[in-house]
């Protein structure tokens, strides 16, 4: 993502929250992925990047 870093997103039809979090754990150590985890909108991480977090 421009101006934010690189991204992995996962996204999942017809799990629940909690199956959607072991999916990612597990792709996460399978993939030897290393970064923080968030939940976040592209769109609310550009906006605390220009300093518009209110």
């Amino acid at each position: 993502m421009e101006g934010l870093g690189e991204f992995i997103e996962i996204e999942g039809d017809n799990v629940t929250e909690d199956e959607l979090k072991s999916f990612s754990e597990h792709f996460i150590r399978d993939f030897h992925i290393e970064g923080e985890v968030t939940n976040t909108s592209y769109l609310e991480l550009l906006l605390m990047k220009n300093g518009k977090d209110e």
